[in-house]
C-alpha cells in the first residue's frame, strides 16, 4: 500500500499467537512490576538501532534481557533482589547500561557492557523520601547519579558523575540551610552538564521555585544558576539542546505564579542562553494569542486553550537556524479521597467515590498504563494524552507555523507514591515508561523530513499512526489497526485465560519497527491461594520502507 508518505506503512497483521502470517518471539516468565517495554539501542555516531532490551522483575529477580536485531536475546541476566525492592531505571549512554533498584534508603547500580556482560555493580545510600536519579551522559561512557540527601530537617541532593567502573570524575553536594531542593531533570551535551531543580520552603508545599543549574561537565565547576520564575510566570524546558557554541536552547510550557503542580499551563516558551547564562533570546506564545492565532492561518478548525498542558519530546535546531518543537498535548486531573476515607462518609458520595476508584483500578490494571502501586482502595490521578502539536520558529524565536495532529485521546493513571509528584519529574517518570504516545521518528530517505510513529494501542480503536512533518503540508495521518492479542493455547487448544496488558512501539534497524505486547496471565491453577501472576512479552517486526 503506498502512501502519500512516501514509504510503505507498516501492516500489523491479526496478532495471533497461532498466526502464520507474523514471525514472533517471545520472553517468558515476565512480572509487570519494573516493566517499562522494550528500548532501543542506538549508535550515537550514526543514530542506527543496532539492538533492543527490556528488564523486569522475575520471581526474586531483576531479569535483563540483551536481543539483536532479529530479537534473539544473546544475553539473559539475573540479579536476585527482595520483595520489596523497586526496580527503578535502566538506561542507556551510548555505550554501557545502568540498571537501578532500590528500598529503604539503599540502592544498588549495575552496568551492563555492549555485549550483555556485567561491568561492575555498587550499593549505594541516600536519605530523605526521594528516590534516586540517574541520567547518561551524551559525550562520554558515564553517568550522573542523583543521591537524596536529608540534614536536619532539610532536604537537598548530591550529584556525581562517575563511570561504567563507579569511578568519581565530580561530586558536587546542595542541602539549603532551610526548605527542600529536589531535581526534576538532566540533560547534558557538548561540555555541559544542565540540571532543572525546585526549591520550596518545606517538603510538599504548594510553591516552588525553579531554577536551571550550568556545571562544566569535565571538572563539575558550577557555571551559572538562572531562575525560571520571573515575578510574574515559571517557565520550565521539557526539552533542552546544547548546541556547538555551548549555547543552551530550551522550550516548554509557562504557568502563572510558582505552584509545584500546575493542572494547566498559559503557552510554550522557547528560550536561548550563553554559555555563561545570559539570555541572548526569550519568546513566550500564549495559547489563545500565539497558538491558536498561528493555527488559524493553517485554517485549522480545532482549537486549544489554557485547559491544555504540553510536553515536547523534540527540539531540533534547522539548516535555517530555527527550531522544530514536536509536543504532545495533555490534560492532568487529581485524584479523589481513597476509598477507606469515602466509605466514612454519609449518603452516595462515599459509594461514588469507592466506585470512581475502582473503575479506575479496573481501567489502569487491565491496561497496564499506570504508575506506582494499583490499589482498588486509592484514587488515582490521571492525565489524558490529546493530540501532537508541532511548531516551527525562526532564528528569533518567533512563530513561523503550528501545526495540530488529532488524535484519539488515551489515558495514564498515577497512583501512590508518585501521585505527591507534580510537573516536569512527573512528566519525566511518565516518559521513561513510555506511556505518552509519542514513540520515535525516523527520517524520509535522502531528505531531513521527519515522520512522527506514535502508539494509540490504549486508544479506543488501537492503531499504530504515522504523519511526515514538512513545512507548509497539512499533515496526513496514516491509521494501522492494532490486532487484539487473545492469549496462548494450551496442549489440547484450549484458550489460557490472558490479560492484554502493556503494548507499544520502538524503532528498530533501517526500514522496520518493533511491535511488542506484554500479557498478563495467571501460571497456577484455580482455587490455589496466593496464585503467582506472570506473564510473557510477545514481539515481533514489521517493515517501514520506501
Amino acid at each position: 500500500m503506498k502512501t502519500n508518505l512516501f514509504f510503505v506503512l507498516f501492516v500489523l497483521s491479526p496478532f495471533f499467537l497461532y498466526s502464520q502470517e507474523i514471525e514472533y518471539k517471545k520472553i517468558q516468565g515476565v512480572e509487570k512490576k519494573g516493566f517499562k517495554g522494550l528500548k532501543s539501542i542506538v549508535d550515537k555516531t550514526t543514530d542506527k538501532v543496532f539492538g533492543h532490551y527490556t528488564y523486569y522483575r522475575q520471581n526474586d529477580s531483576l531479569a535483563i534481557d540483551f536481543l539483536d536485531v532479529d530479537l534473539n536475546v544473546f544475553k539473559h541476566e539475573k540479579i536476585e533482589i527482595s520483595k520489596n525492592v523497586e526496580i527503578d531505571e535502566g538506561i542507556y549512554n551510548g555505550e554501557s547500561f545502568l540498571f537501578l533498584v532500590s528500598a529503604d534508603g539503599k540502592a544498588n547500580a549495575y552496568t551492563y557492557n555492549l555485549k550483555g556482560e556485567r561491568i561492575l555493580n555498587k550499593e549505594l545510600e541516600y536519605s530523605g523520601t526521594e528516590s534516586i536519579s540517574v541520567f547518561p551522559s551524551n559525550d562520554e561512557d558515564c553517568y550522573y547519579i542523583v543521591l537524596p540527601k536529608y540534614e536536619k530537617r532539610n532536604y537537598g541532593y548530591n550529584v556525581q558523575k562517575v563511570d561504567s567502573r563507579f569511578n568519581v570524575k565530580w561530586e558536587k553536594e546542595y542541602i539549603p540551610e532551610k526548605g527542600y531542593i529536589s531535581v526534576e531533570a538532566a540533560q547534558s551535551g557538548n561540555g555541559r552538564f544542565i540540571l532543572i531543580q525546585r526549591t520550596s520552603p518545606k517538603l510538599y508545599s504548594k510553591v516552588a521555585y525553579a531554577e536551571l543549574v550550568c556545571f562544566d561537565d569535565i571538572n563539575g565547576d558550577l557555571l551559572f544558576k538562572t531562575p525560571l520564575y520571573d515575578d510574574e510566570i515559571t517557565a520550565v524546558p521539557s526539552q533542552i539542546l546544547i548546541d556547538d557554541e555551548q549555547n543552551i536552547i530550551g522550550a516548554g510550557e509557562f504557568f502563572e505564579g510558582v505552584k509545584a503542580r500546575n493542572v494547566k499551563s498559559e503557552g510554550i516558551f522557547v528560550s536561548k542562553l550563553s554559555p555563561s547564562g545570559e539570555t541572548i533570546k526569550y519568546n513566550k506564545h500564549t495559547w489563545e494569542e500565539g497558538i491558536q492565532s498561528q493555527l488559524r492561518k493553517t485554517r485549522t478548525t480545532t482549537t486549544v486553550s489554557g485547559k491544555n498542558k504540553v510536553y515536547f519530546h523534540k527540539l531540533k535546531q534547522n539548516e535555517e537556524g530555527g527550531y522544530q518543537l514536536i509536543g504532545e498535548i495533555f490534560s492532568a486531573s487529581k485524584g479523589g479521597a481513597a476509598v477507606g476515607v469515602t466509605a466514612n462518609l454519609p449518603g452516595v458520595f462515599g459509594m461514588a467515590g469507592g466506585t470512581q476508584n475502582s473503575k479506575n483500578y479496573i481501567a489502569a490494571t487491565t491496561s497496564g498504563r499506570y504508575i506506582g502501586k494499583a490499589k482498588s482502595s486509592q484514587a488515582a490521578s490521571s492525565i489524558t494524552t490529546q493530540d501532537f502539536i508541532i511548531i516551527e520558529l525562526d532564528s528569533d524565536l518567533e512563530l513561523e507555523e503550528v501545526r495540530k495532529i488529532e488524535k484519539e485521546y488515551t489515558k495514564i493513571y498515577i497512583f501512590p507514591p508518585f501521585t505527591f509528584v507534580g510537573g516536569l519529574k512527573l512528566a519525566k517518570i511518565i516518559e521513561s515508561y513510555g506511556f505518552f504516545d509519542f514513540s520515535f521518528t525516523t527520517e524520509v530517505a535522502g531528505t531531513d523530513e521527519q515522520i512522527v510513529v506514535y502508539n494509540a494501542a490504549y486508544a479506543k480503536h488501537p492503531h499504530v499512526g504515522a504523519f511526515k512533518i514538512a513545512k507548509g503540508v497539512t499533515p496526513v495521518v496514516e491509521k494501522i489497526e492494532f490486532k487484539e492479542l487473545k492469549g496462548d493455547s494450551d496442549r489440547k487448544g484450549n484458550k489460557k485465560s490472558g490479560k492484554e496488558g502493556q503494548a507499544g512501539i520502538a524503532k528498530s534497524v533501517d526500514g522496520q519497527m518493533l511491535v511488542y505486547f506484554f500479557v498478563k496471565r495467571d501460571n497456577k491453577r484455580k482455587g490455589k491461594k496466593n496464585r503467582k501472576q506472570s506473564g510473557a512479552i510477545y514481539m515481533y517486526l514489521e517493515d517501514v520502507t520506501e
